[in-house]
């Protein structure tokens, strides 16, 4: 206990414990029976409530009320199992001095984020554990198409296009290169969030055609787009699988013949059920294009993508320049619907950026040089700085994840 105390504890408060916890003295007091279990309980409480969350408070009150019961009533059963509290407290100290050292070194870790990534992986592709030909061939290709289509080359734009031509739902899953080791997790998670909005983008779509085949004159609303959206939400449920979608569909499908009937006759609370031609057309449409095979979905897709890739790469432009992203001229709307995907090209930005400061170098020397001269062994930077030490490397190591994680 007195080790794990010195641990955690600032040095100021070091010299009290070890005076407290004199193990000589302590077994004495044990010996002639004149330890105080209620005074070292106190100290105790007082010392962890001072470095502590202040969620354990209740915890180490509950250790000290156990002490002090043992003591009242002679029982080593509650002594014993008020130290056991302590040991849980101390556990938990230990993710608390971990969680504030983290938010201390956030700001330094963000900072050199780039630096320390370059290194660990300039040392990869030394030691050979990295091949990043591939992903050399792979950029220069998509440079080579963009020249023949565009003036003006903007490299970061095109590594934004290429990455997300990997995370198109309705095509086959490739991997992105090599470089993305540190994001495979954090794509993927956008990518699933892309197939989750057109999903309901398509569901959407159905409800206007529905209200537009109802009666002509109505316009549907954000309201409405907003209300629809939250019931589809509800009858998914909370599980991370697309399947729901099709698993779903005929819940569905009466959810969103109901609202349009609904919607149209101007009573939000009304009861009654559409006609039942309406609610089949509605199942066999969601049957058929809550599919990746469809067409329109395909359309919608694609749609999607180029929506998210533009605001992508306005934020990406704002962040080079310092200022605020200007989506002015990008449209707001996904084939007339309104766009709720604001998070993913946050999050892919983010993610782009950070990757964009280690492996600039690579890439446009990739662009620029023919497919065949492209090495694997590769500098991603001018010079060679000294490299971290192992302790500071581990600790960015360690809270990458937390720091760069889904936004």
């Amino acid at each position: 206990m007195r080790d794990i105390l010195l641990s955690l504890v600032p040095t100021r408060d070091q010299k009290t414990v070890e005076q407290v916890f004199d193990q000589q003295l302590m077994m004495q007091q044990l010996e002639y029976g004149l330890l105080n279990f209620e005074s070292l309980a106190t100290w105790l409480a007082e010392l962890l409530k001072a470095h502590c969350a202040p969620m354990r408070d209740s915890w180490v009150d509950d250790m000290v009320s156990k002490i002090k019961d043992g003591v009242t009533r002679d029982s080593p059963r509650l002594l014993v199992e008020g130290l056991r509290s302590v040991f849980g407290i101390l556990e938990a100290m230990k993710l608390d001095v971990a969680n504030h050292q983290i938010r201390t070194l956030r700001p330094y870790l963000v900072s050199t984020a780039g630096e320390f990534e370059r290194e660990h992986f300039q040392k990869r592709i030394q030691k050979g554990t990295l091949c990043v030909s591939e992903t050399q061939d792979w950029y220069h290709e998509l440079v080579a198409k963009h020249r023949a289509t565009s003036e003006g080359l903007d490299y970061l734009a095109i590594l934004t296009t290429g990455v997300l031509g990997r995370m198109i739902p309705s095509k086959p899953h490739i991997k992105p290169p090599a470089t993305f080791t540190f994001d495979l997790e954090r794509l993927e998670a956008i990518r699933f969030d892309i197939k989750e909005d057109v999903n309901l983008k398509t569901c959407l779509l159905l409800f206007r055609s529905l209200v537009s085949g109802l009666n002509k004159s109505i316009e549907v609303d954000k309201d409405a787009y907003k209300s629809l959206a939250s019931a589809i939400q509800a009858i998914n449920g909370d599980e991370d699988i697309p399947e729901r979608w099709q698993r779903n569909s005929s819940a569905l499908a009466l959810q969103i013949a109901q609202s349009a009937t609904m919607y149209v006759s101007g009573k939000a609370n009304s009861k009654a059920f559409p006609d039942a031609h309406v609610v089949t057309f509605a199942e066999n449409w969601l049957g058929q294009h809550l599919r990746p095979q469809s067409a329109l979905y395909q359309s919608f897709e694609q749609k999607v993508v180029d929506a998210i890739g533009l605001r992508t790469q306005a934020i990406l432009k704002a962040w080079t320049h310092q200022k605020t992203p200007d989506f002015k001229h990008i449209p707001d709307t996904v084939m007339g619907l309104p766009t709720d995907f604001a998070p993913m090209p946050q999050r892919l930005a983010k993610i782009l950026n950070l990757h964009w400061r280690v492996f600039e170098k690579l890439y446009i020397s990739a662009a620029n040089t023919p497919v065949a001269a492209h090495k694997t062994d590769v500098a991603l930077s001018g010079g060679g700085s000294e490299n971290a030490s192992e302790a500071t490397d581990a600790v960015r190591l360690a809270s990458s994840s937390l720091i760069f994680k889904r936004v």
